[in-house]
């Protein structure tokens, strides 16, 4: 069991100990409750993160009734540290105890009531439009020729720099505060500041009148006359509570309307997010592997570091990657400007933005841009835009430099869902935020290379994510495939599903570096490929806390372009090798890997017999050696597997079960590090979102899908009101309702 952050823990601990009570330093006398105190001193102190405030000299704040007892210190306030650091005061109040033997405690925490916010620009709007013609008119003026590698590093600087300089001249600090809301716009802003002033009027009104009716009376002409005046007053006020309504519903009618327009029509649960319950927090107290708790940014850092890159790779077998064929070097033709403008359209305009707060809406904007200085002097800076980026990216590969600009990143960390240990640094998995810019020639660069290793036939057919053509539906239609054609022969199949441990971090990039040689890379993308790997810098971002920069280097980056077809090309050859194998007795299984998630077919029977017992045996011995024979490939690549994830599954037709004691058909038994794991069969299984079952019915895959979709109609309700509803039978042509009631 884990405590969550504590900022303040007191009350009375009955506890005497020198530390806090000065009483219990006097000459001789007994210390009754040592080994009780120091467990508390740890506790607080260690494990929890917590200093003590009360004064070791200050006031007793246990007053006994009886006068053999002496007074004491016994009740404590613990206090964060960070607070500790500011003026934290506590006041020992013993006249205010009353017929208590207890002390009142009162204390004042130095607590900043407004934190912090990061400055923004509003990704529309008038002061994004005014950023973006800035930073728009300086690249289309910049336009620098490439001869160096130190010119392409002086290009890169140079847009870090007008992005970071007019940022700070645009960017405001949004006031934040209970009463916020997303939906509030200026019409409202306006609305609010004239019930405002009508309500100051009102005021001033209604005390001019009374003034007037205690000095003149309520029959005086004066008094008449300003009551008229507090009367127009009122009905003003009236008109103008009116206008802030109108103005507030239309807000947020149209800030709703502009989140389902915005909203990809095919994912229905971005329609419905914000209606949905508050996650439940994971804040938790984060600790270190030697269960030292992770209290401040730096030991935090520390933490996730040593999860996320592992300090010491593991040995690779050198003589098997040197005997991998060698393909013939191929040429890498330049960009073209065309091919920019292509990938860049199939990016997504709400994704994050990295440090450079760039994203890819301003990036398709600054492409097309034209500004209006005024007096009929319009600039299309666009073309020029278009055409720095061209020349910077293709300098990147000629002199195969990747700026350090593009190597900058902010690693989000978040929980892993349905974990039961959240103080653990291994339920936590990291989100890499880049700067959009090198993010762009990132999905350049990985859209040659998935093309190249589809063509020469680089990339294994069994190898779906990260390349071309091999998504998450066709690696659940070919598992399907191979189910339905072993029955059709007779067979019953078996599947045993594995994952890769840490499958980014644990690629060693002198093996990826070579492996890219002999798959016939260009020298020059290699070359490009040595420097991007090196140098990178990343901040965690974890419960809002951000720590300094810290070398990221080691593996391949999460969320980068490159890092599924990269980490695909590293495990091509073992798949080559050993699906299908070179082996007799692996002829009729199947390997296939949806990046770091592995699957073994077998549907082999028995060559003296084909009954369910001896074809289920059968596939067990032969996924057993499979899996040893693949796993030892990969091992000598670095890579491993977790034991702990391995599924097995047969699919059987028969109703009959295979034996009393194991009814879904026999475990497998896997080696790992000299200790033996048993698999036991599943009764369900999922596979990148599908619900398996033994008899491929799919009763699961619906059940769970038709409730997902039905919570997610009957949400759709909460879109509106009882005056302007949104359902699916009122939403006519609204592509939404088109969305949800189809099939």
């Amino acid at each position: 069991m884990s405590l969550p952050p504590i900022a303040v823990m007191a009350g009375d601990f009955n506890l005497r100990h020198v530390l806090w009570d000065k009483g219990s330093r006097r000459t001789g006398m007994r210390n009754r409750h040592g080994d009780k105190a120091l467990a508390l001193i740890t506790l607080a102190q260690q494990d929890i993160g917590l200093d003590l405030l009360n004064d070791d000299e200050g006031i007793p704040t246990w007053i006994p009734n009886s006068t053999a007892a002496s007074p004491g210190t016994i009740d404590l306030v613990w206090i964060d540290h960070d607070y500790r650091e500011g003026e934290s005061i506590l006041e020992v109040d013993q006249n205010g105890r009353h017929r208590s033997d207890h002390a009142v405690l009162k204390w004042t925490l130095a607590i900043d009531a407004n934190p912090t916010r990061d400055p923004r620009i509003p990704r529309t709007g008038t002061v994004a439009q005014e950023y973006l013609n800035t930073v728009a008119l300086e690249l289309h003026a910049y336009q620098p020729i490439f001869q160096s590698k130190e010119d392409v590093a002086e290009a890169a600087a140079y847009l870090q720099n007008i992005l970071s300089t007019h940022w700070e001249n645009h960017a405001t600090t949004p006031k934040v505060s209970a009463r916020s809301r997303t939906w509030w716009n200026g019409r409202c802003q306006r609305a609010a500041q004239r019930v405002r002033d009508a309500t100051r009027n009102v005021d001033e009104a209604r005390v001019h009148y009374r003034a007037l009716r205690s000095s003149h009376g309520s029959f005086d002409a004066r008094t008449a006359t300003q009551g008229v005046v507090v009367r127009a007053a009122v009905s003003d006020l009236h008109n103008r509570r009116g206008d802030l309504r109108k103005a507030t519903r239309a807000a947020k009618r149209g800030f709703f309307d502009a989140c389902i327009k915005r909203s990809n029509p095919k994912l229905i649960l971005d329609f419905v997010q914000w209606t949905k319950p508050r996650k439940q927090s994971a804040n938790v107290q984060l600790k270190m592997r030697n269960g030292r708790p992770a209290n401040t940014t730096a030991l935090m850092a520390e933490a996730f570091q040593t999860q996320f890159t592992p300090t010491n790779p593991k040995p690779v077998d050198w003589e098997m990657i040197e005997a991998i064929p060698q393909l013939p070097e191929r040429e890498f033709l330049p960009f073209s400007e065309w091919e920019m403008m292509e990938v860049l359209g199939k990016t997504s305009n709400t994704s994050v933005p990295g440090p450079d707060h760039l994203n890819w809406l301003w990036i398709k904007w600054l492409t097309e841009r034209t500004v209006d200085l005024g007096d009929g002097n319009i600039i299309e800076c666009g073309p020029g835009i278009r055409r720095f980026f061209h020349t910077l990216f293709n300098a990147c590969i000629a002199f195969g430099v990747c700026p350090e600009a593009f190597k900058e990143s902010v690693t989000v960390v978040l929980p892993k869902p349905k974990k039961e240990d959240y103080t653990s640094a291994t339920s936590y998995r990291p989100i890499c935020l880049l700067n959009c810019s090198g993010k762009w020639l990132e999905k350049l660069i990985a859209h040659r290379m998935q093309f190249d290793g589809q063509k020469f036939g680089i990339m294994h057919p069994a190898q779906f994510g990260g390349t071309i053509g091999h998504s998450t539906t066709d690696a659940g239609m070919q598992l399907v495939h191979n189910i339905q054609k072993a029955w059709e022969a007779g067979l019953t199949p078996s599947v045993l599903l594995m994952d890769i441990s840490q499958f980014y971090p644990s690629v060693q990039q002198a093996v990826l570096l070579r492996m890219l040689t002999k798959q016939g890379f260009s020298s020059k993308l290699c070359k490009f490929m040595a420097d991007y790997l090196v140098g990178r810098e990343t901040k965690f971002l974890f419960n809002g806390a951000t720590t300094d920069p810290l070398d990221f280097s080691v593996g391949l980056g999460q969320g980068s372009s490159l890092s599924p077809i990269l980490s695909g090309l590293y495990i091509a050859p073992v798949l080559h090798k050993w699906a299908p194998g070179q082996e007799r007795r692996f002829a009729n299984v199947v390997a296939q890997f949806f990046v770091d998630d592995g699957l073994l077919f077998a549907a082999s029977p028995e060559p003296g017999g084909s009954t369910l017992g001896s074809q289920l045996d059968s596939n067990v011995e032969v996924l057993t050696d499979m899996y040893h024979n693949l796993m030892g490939d990969l091992g000598r690549l670095g890579l491993s597997v977790e034991s702990s994830k391995l599924e097995l599954m047969h699919f059987r037709r028969n109703k009959t079960p295979y034996s009393d004691s194991h009814p879904l058909g026999p475990a497998i038994a896997v080696r790992d590090d000299g200790v033996i794991h048993r698999i036991q069969p599943k009764i369900e299984m999922r596979y990148l979102g599908f619900f398996l079952d033994p008899k491929l019915s799919f009763h699961g895959h619906i059940k769970f899908y038709a409730n997902k979709a039905e919570s997610t109609v009957n949400t759709l309700r909460m879109l509106g009101n009882s005056v302007r509803g949104f359902t699916p039978q009122s939403s006519g042509g609204n592509p939404l309702g088109r969305d949800t009631s189809g099939p």
